[in-house]
């Protein structure tokens, strides 16, 4: 039951992105980016919705295959309840950080999906900790080599979706989903502790 209703969390984020980036066909798709804080003019649906709306179809797919992929790589450790609510820190979170700090249109869910790995990785850990440990440092070292402009990749992507990579977004989502997934495993750790003493 629980895997099924994590399914259905996965296939209904999937298809809100879908939504809204056909959608972006009859509205202007900044009516949905994330703005700086200094514009956002009490369009606060626009630190959910950002992550939700994609430069181009191109960008959307992209972002749809790595959820599925997390998914499918995921799937038998899952928990929705965990999962939907690290989705809606990392939206908030990596909002915010754009918010303060940058000053540019945002689009796409990619920095929720390194943050969402970020998390999984790490909450999940023991259940193959050399994979975890090899894939974990894999992300970490891209997301460093995206920002120190040593990935060639970036400009791939870039004329792939048709604007600037936002790097740093990346960056953010990582690591509120790192912090994230070391603080869900310690309160299950502890959980786990109270109920065996």
């Amino acid at each position: 039951m629980a895997s099924k209703i994590s399914f259905y969390l996965h296939l209904g984020l999937a298809l809100i992105m879908t939504i809204i980036q056909c959608l972006t066909m009859v509205f202007d798709k900044k009516t949905f980016a994330m703005l700086p804080f200094s514009h956002l003019n009490h369009e606060y649906w626009r630190v959910i919705t950002g992550h939700l709306v994609h430069t181009n179809l191109q960008h959307c797919i992209l972002n749809l295959t790595g959820l599925g992929f997390i998914y499918y790589a995921f799937v038998t450790q899952i928990n929705w309840k965990e999962s939907f609510s690290i989705l809606i820190i990392l939206m908030l979170g990596i909002s915010l950080c754009l918010g303060l700090f940058d000053k540019m249109y945002y689009y796409g869910f990619s920095a929720v999906l390194h943050g969402y790995l970020g998390f999984l990785l790490i909450r999940y850990w023991r259940a193959a900790p050399k994979m975890h440990s090899v894939l974990l440092l894999a992300v970490i070292l891209k997301v460093v080599l995206e920002n120190t402009g040593n990935l060639s990749s970036v400009d791939t992507t870039s004329a792939l979706i048709d604007a600037p990579v936002a790097t740093q977004s990346h960056a953010y989502g990582l690591t509120i989903g790192l912090l994230s997934g070391f603080f869900m495993s310690a309160i299950h750790k502890w959980r786990s502790k109270d109920v065996t003493s």
